[in-house]
């Protein structure tokens, strides 16, 4: 029986996503229909996939490509029926209410082809909000308000086409939110965005959509580092199936909390290695240039954490090794399921193979 801590985070859940599943038929050439011309081969995309998100949280959904975020996003949006399993939005089952789940939901992707770039930012929003039904002035007032929320209410006025794209992204947000939806499914909104401006728009989605306005956020992304930075929760979906799921600094923590970055100037990298076996737990994971001429980054697994972290510093200031930087960094995608589904990242058994025959 739940408890009542789970009862009330049950009673404040705007999504609840129970056993989801859905198959795709899988095209097949002539040579194979010839063969077996019965045959009905199916990919399963979600494999009874469940996850919440509550009022005023951002979940992130994280995964590679062909994880099943987007048709994930598909059937919340009511554009791809499930094949098991259900979803409610409000208490509104996705495919027995599918019309009112409609007037509760809103999907951003980053196409933004779909607006108008020779309109200016408001008349692109007043010809969509005249598809939604609005008018009048509750269609001026609801249009005021998103350009607000996004930050563009001073530059409404302006060509779409004369914006740069993280603009053009809070633009496909802003009217996403003239329908005042329930849930905000934001699918790789950063894809097409430089590192400055993506990182500018995880914090306006963190701090603005959620923390300020309340809304509900369902963030998908193949990126560990826009999930831990961006979301409360992150769900990680592996082919299908949910491998795990928690807070994001729990789940950062668990699965990524043993490893460090640290500055050292170029040519003390033997000392680093040697400093490194040294500590209990320790192993070099691998070196990159630092932003810096004359420093490199060395990525480093210690595990005993922070005390482990600060007594390698320790030694290697005593050897003589100038520490520029040391610092937590979390787990990429590939890292966090090789180590969260217990698979070998790809190449990886190949190098240390090659590494051993030498």
């Amino acid at each position: 029986m739940a408890d009542a801590g789970e009862r009330g985070a049950a009673s404040d859940a705007v999504l609840q996503v129970r056993g989801l599943t859905k198959r795709f038929p899988v095209a097949r050439d002539l040579p194979a229909l010839l063969r077996d011309p019965l045959r009905r081969a199916r990919a399963t995309a979600l494999d009874g996939v469940s996850l919440t998100a509550r009022r005023g949280e951002c979940v992130g959904v994280l995964g590679p490509n062909g994880a099943g975020k987007s048709t994930l996003f598909r059937v919340l949006l009511t554009l791809v029926l499930p094949d098991a399993g259900s979803a409610t939005l409000c208490g509104l089952d996705v495919t027995e209410d599918a019309e009112a789940v409609r007037r509760l939901v809103a999907g951003v992707s980053p196409d933004e082809r779909s607006l108008y770039w020779r309109l200016s930012a408001y008349e692109n929003l007043r010809l969509y909000a005249t598809f939604r039904g609005l008018r009048g002035t509750g269609r001026e007032a609801a249009i005021r308000d998103a350009l607000g929320v996004v930050g563009l209410d001073d530059v409404g006025a302006q060509l779409v086409g004369r914006y740069s794209s993280g603009m053009r992204q809070r633009l496909l947000i802003a009217r996403a939110l003239l329908a005042r939806p329930a849930l905000l499914l934001l699918d790789e909104p950063t894809r097409s965005l430089d590192p400055l401006a993506a990182r500018a728009f995880r914090t306006f989605v963190r701090d603005d959509l959620v923390q300020r306005q309340g809304c509900t956020v369902l963030l998908a992304t193949h990126t560990a580092e826009e999930a831990f930075e961006t979301c409360d929760r992150v769900v990680v979906l592996d082919r299908g199936r949910v491998v795990a799921e928690g807070a994001a600094a729990r789940l950062a923590a668990a699965h990524g909390g043993d490893a460090y970055e640290l500055w050292v100037p170029v040519g003390t990298e033997e000392l680093v290695a040697d400093a490194v076996l040294a500590t209990a737990g320790g192993r070099r994971l691998g070196v990159r240039p630092a932003a810096e001429p004359g420093w490199l980054a060395v990525r480093v697994a210690l595990a005993g954490g922070a005390a482990a972290a600060a007594s390698l510093v320790d030694r290697l200031v005593r050897d003589g090794v100038a520490v520029g930087r040391a610092e937590p960094v979390r787990p990429s995608l590939a890292e966090l399921l090789e180590r969260v589904t217990g698979r070998e990242r790809p190449g990886a058994g190949a190098a240390e193979r090659e590494a051993g025959d030498a």
